[in-house]
């Protein structure tokens, strides 16, 4: 501590206490000091996903190829394939045909690109699927799988739940359908979110923390808790909004924040 003409300065010390990562040691008095860290680590990981990579490739390295240590090898030799669970509800992003059992959307997309992202290794993935978020959760804290496809970008959360977030794999635009005459999105309203989809669920309550959220179990229901003001809105991704668009007096306005996963 040093002090001067009646002002203390006390130094903050940072180190590295784990065997990755980096932590902050907190007052647990300062609970207000964690909230604030939290979301600027949340800020900084929504304006600049690769912010970790891009150090890297600007303080270590010229020539930036990603590839595998050899402790990295030895662990995918004994290991196996990557196990991937996802949800099986959401064919917007994702879905499976029954018949080939072929992947098609986003996880696909994802896979295609991963397997031979390494210079000096392919990855191989198993596909796991499951109908329930806490299902898959648990299976993640478990070690049945080994990753989930897709989390929201909620680092406390993260942190609570012992699971680790990569960088960004995809940004996804979000419409509200709604049948509000003037719809703000600064405003405070209720709205209807899919039961299982806690991912959506963590992108609004850190997005929009003024909007209350209602669950249901499909789109007919939440387009009737709209049309019974029961719930103000509903969201949806960009190409599925516009069909709700002049139907039932609906309407989809975007919002600005995009949600990445």
């Amino acid at each position: 501590m040093h002090c001067r003409k009646g002002q203390c300065i006390f130094p903050l010390d940072v180190t590295t206490i784990g065997k990755s990562g980096m932590y902050f040691a907190i007052n647990k008095e300062r609970s207000d000091i964690k909230t604030k860290l939290d979301y600027a680590m949340h800020q900084l990981d929504q304006d600049s996903p690769f912010f970790k990579a891009d150090l890297y490739k600007k303080y270590f390295t010229l020539d930036y190829n990603q590839s595998l240590t050899g402790g990295e090898k030895s662990w995918l030799e004994e290991h196996g394939d990557i196990r991937i669970g996802f949800l099986n509800n959401d064919p917007a992003i994702f879905s499976m045909d029954d018949a080939t059992g072929k992947l098609t959307g986003t996880l696909a997309e994802y896979i295609s690109y991963a397997k031979d992202c390494l210079g000096n290794q392919t990855l191989k993935f198993n596909i796991q699927e499951y109908d329930d978020y806490s299902e898959m959760l648990q299976a993640l804290q478990e070690h049945e799988i080994d990753m989930i496809f897709y989390a929201g970008r909620n680092s406390d959360l993260a942190e609570k739940k012992g699971y680790t977030l990569t960088n960004t794999a995809w940004t996804y635009s979000l419409m509200a359908v709604t049948d509000e005459k003037y719809f703000n999105e600064d405003e405070s309203y209720t709205v209807a979110v899919p039961k299982e989809q806690e991912a959506l669920k963590q992108h609004i309550a850190f997005s929009y923390p003024q909007w209350k959220l209602v669950d249901y179990d499909s789109l007919t229901d939440a387009a009737d808790m709209v049309m019974n003001e029961k719930a103000d809105c509903f969201l949806m991704g960009a190409s599925q909004a516009l069909i709700y668009d002049n139907n039932r007096d609906f309407k989809s306005v975007p919002l600005t924040k995009t949600m990445e996963i």
